[in-house]
């Protein structure tokens, strides 16, 4: 398995008291998640204003 996956595994399997890490670790999969999003979106913006749309 990736570390990814161990990861997961161990933050969904993690007992009550590590429950605040798994909470910051998914919170920070979804802010990377929308940066990712928007940088995409800037991208294909930039790409239709070159094509001319």
């Amino acid at each position: 398995m990736t570390q990814r996956t161990l990861d997961l595994h161990a933050a969904f399997g993690a007992p009550a008291l590590r429950a605040p890490a798994a909470a910051r670790r998914l919170v920070g999969a979804a802010i990377a998640g929308s940066g990712a999003a928007v940088l995409i979106a800037h991208a294909l913006g930039a790409i239709a204003h070159m094509a001319g749309a």
